[in-house]
């Protein structure tokens, strides 16, 4: 049989008196092969070899497991799922800190069945047991959310309602526990006040800490709501040790990458179908986060990494400088500043240079962070916590939106070295999660081929700022070798590079993102170790890459275009590897099985005949080849490694891949020391490769 996972995010109206609510879902269906078309029949599992079958499957929503559930039956019992449906908010953080205002309305709130519900990667899922009147949260992971009551609009005046704008983080917030006995209890104590002074709504708040207010979201007569607004801080996801526990290792971050988003259920109540496998959840608020996204293999001999956040909350917003930038020529609003930013594969090095926290042998001790960024924002705010005002152009870029996904933790309103998690991805670091990418979330990749399809409706049509929509440039904190200017990545081309702002004067220009970063494993113990840390180049994880060779650490020998060199790519999950070969690789775009690397590779020898791409293209689909036995043409990947990795002695002009362009496939790569290009010389050379093992 098939088993198809998914998980369905959507508005849903419940009720004619009530405002519109949102629905999670996360269901799997399981279908029976076999032949049920109309000359067969749901009974028939016979497959017969030699035969093609196409199964044209509809699933048309989530309703069949709400009946299930609800009913009691089984109506559906090839499809389970667990629902899950919230009266306020759903919202999804993303792996880094995050924070936001959510209100609780006592109409929803029943003192004696709600509770609180959690799944993570560590624990049982589900909800604490009940000892007399108290929750225990006995083998659950709850710790990760923490609540403050928000201050009220009017300041001063504790009767008016709640002011929407989010709290400071205090290390002093409620956990899960402590904030829904909190909330019960403020229930409990508006329920009487109600009971007590049924005709006079005024009342009702005194005593407790519900306040009135005016939602127009919901019908004629029902929109005065009696609510508490709080701020929940949803720690980033990341353990240091097991949270059941108690266990301290080093590589614990292999248990909690690459998984499903945990969850919690705040005000929760949650019905189970007969059979037990389907559920339906009702809440205030679910809180969601997505877990990090590493391109590491967790069962490698490791015990440190790097992984990244899935998406960047103000991608294509920022410049990098100056928000007064502009399309064309390089802006007078860039700072020639060298900041010291040179480190190919450390971006939390180059980060803190580029903040002004490091000169590269000493941590500036006693910044504040609100010298960088505002937290005192209302939820959706579209710079999310970069600063507005006129003296602050130079703060509201591409180059502080790392820096906001980290926290105050001690709450004393200055930068500490060991609160710096969260960094912007070196050059190294964005190309290796090119490289790995096939192991990571479809949402977290670099360039998603949805955007590639842009090309085909809109062509080089530019909007109204003079960016192509369908590309994509992705700012490393590494500066590019010849410039002061950090080098970008173009992630629509694959692996091409170029410094910042170089595309728009070659009319190329694509809106600008970033991509935030964090180690795993190997976490500095002392704030001393911490500042050691962000001022040196030296790396605190192991890396993607490894590559041995003349002219690459230990080895002395002085680099020439005879030189072998070889890469190790062991440490990268298998489903980014292709399979061995000592065969040459089928044409492919950049997409297909035949352009990512096998685990191991290394550099054969120079084929001194040029060839157009024409000619190599065609050799290639005759099945022959221009390299020696044994010896193959290098896919984009690996020519990309290459270029980046290999010193300049070994290099003599351009060489060519086997893949061509997926968006504009009369297109092809070549590359050269630091640079991989999509506008071909009119011929090159190839530098033959080989699998090893």
């Amino acid at each position: 049989y098939l088993i198809i996972k998914g998980e369905v995010l959507m508005d849903v109206n419940v009720s004619s008196e009530a405002k519109e609510q949102k629905l999670n879902a996360a269901v799997t269906y399981y279908i029976h092969l076999g032949d049920f078309s109309k000359t067969g029949s749901f009974d028939n599992y016979e497959i017969r070899r030699n035969t093609r079958y196409v199964y044209n499957i509809t699933i048309k929503g989530v309703d069949r497991i709400q009946a299930e559930v609800e009913k009691g039956e089984e109506t559906e019992p090839a499809a389970t799922g667990h629902v899950y449906i919230a009266k306020e908010s759903i919202y999804t953080f993303d792996a880094h800190y995050g924070q936001r205002a959510f209100s609780f309305d006592e109409a929803f709130i029943t003192p004696a069945t709600v509770t609180w519900y959690v799944k993570t990667p560590f624990g049982r899922e589900g909800t604490p047991e009940i000892v007399g009147d108290v929750e225990v949260p006995n083998g659950l992971d709850y710790d990760w959310v923490h609540f403050l009551v928000n201050d009220h609009a009017t300041p001063g005046d504790s009767s008016s309602r709640y002011s929407r704008v989010q709290k400071r983080y205090s290390p002093d917030a409620m956990n899960v526990v402590d904030f829904v006995a909190y909330i019960k209890d403020q229930k409990r104590r508006f329920d009487r006040r109600k009971a007590q002074y049924p005709d006079d709504p005024a009342q009702w708040t005194v005593g407790n800490d519900f306040r009135a207010e005016i939602d127009p979201d919901y019908p004629d007569g029902q929109q005065t709501r009696y609510r508490i607004w709080v701020t929940a801080f949803v720690d980033e996801y990341y353990y240091e040790e097991d949270p059941i526990s108690g266990e301290k290792s080093s590589s614990l971050w292999k248990r909690f990458v690459n998984q499903p988003n945990r969850m919690m259920h705040l005000l929760c109540d949650t019905n189970f179908s007969a059979d037990r496998e389907s559920s339906t959840t009702g809440s205030v608020v679910t809180i969601r986060q997505r877990s990090i996204q590493s391109i590491f293999d967790p069962d490698a001999p490791i015990s440190s990494a790097w992984g990244v956040e899935t998406v960047d909350e103000v991608e294509d917003k920022l410049w990098f400088y100056d928000d007064r930038e502009t399309t064309g020529t390089p802006s007078a609003y860039m700072d020639a500043t060298d900041c010291g930013n040179d480190s190919e594969s450390n971006g939390l090095y180059n980060s803190a240079r580029l903040w002004g926290l490091s000169d590269g042998s000493n941590f500036s001790a006693g910044r504040r962070w609100d010298d960088y960024l505002d937290f005192d924002r209302e939820n959706d705010h579209d710079l999310v916590y970069l600063k507005e005002g006129d003296d602050a152009h130079t703060l509201r870029t591409a180059r502080y939106a790392c820096m906001m996904r980290n926290r105050d933790n001690n709450g004393d309103g200055v930068i500490d070295a060991s609160e710096l998690r969260w960094y912007m991805a070196s050059v190294r670091q964005l190309m290796n999660l090119y490289i790995g990418q096939a192991g990571i979330s479809g949402d977290a990749v670099l360039y998603p081929q949805s955007r590639g399809a842009l090309y085909q409706s809109l062509g080089d049509k530019t909007d109204a700022e003079g960016f192509f929509p369908w590309r994509s440039h992705i700012i490393s904190s590494t500066k590019k070798n010849d410039s002061v200017h950090p080098t970008i990545l173009w992630a629509e081309e694959g692996l091409s590079t170029s410094a910042y702002k170089d595309p728009e004067s070659w009319k190329q220009s694509g809106r600008y993102s970033v991509r935030c970063v964090r180690n795993l494993g190997n976490d500095p113990q002392s704030e001393t170790e911490a500042r050691a840390a962000v001022v040196t180049t030296e790396l605190h994880f192991n890396p993607v890459v490894s590559v041995s060779g003349p002219g690459i650490g230990g080895n002395a020998e002085q680099p020439t275009a005879d030189g072998v060199y070889r890469f190790d790519l062991s440490n990268m999950n298998r489903k980014s590897a292709r399979f061995y070969t000592s065969k040459e690789l089928e044409i492919s775009d950049e997409y297909s099985e035949m352009a990512r690397p096998y685990l191991g590779f290394e550099t054969g020898p120079l084929v001194e005949t040029a060839y157009s791409y024409a000619e190599l293209s065609a050799m290639l689909q005759s099945g022959k080849s221009p390299c020696p036995e044994g010896y193959r043409v290098p896919n984009v990947r690996e020519l990309s490694l290459m270029s980046e990795y290999i010193p300049s002695g070994w290099w003599s002009g351009y060489i060519y891949c086997s893949n061509y362009y997926s968006i504009e496939p009369q297109k092809y790569w070549e590359a050269t020391y630091r640079h991989n290009t999509l506008a071909p010389q009119s011929n090159a050379r190839v530098r033959c490769v080989r699998d090893v093992r």
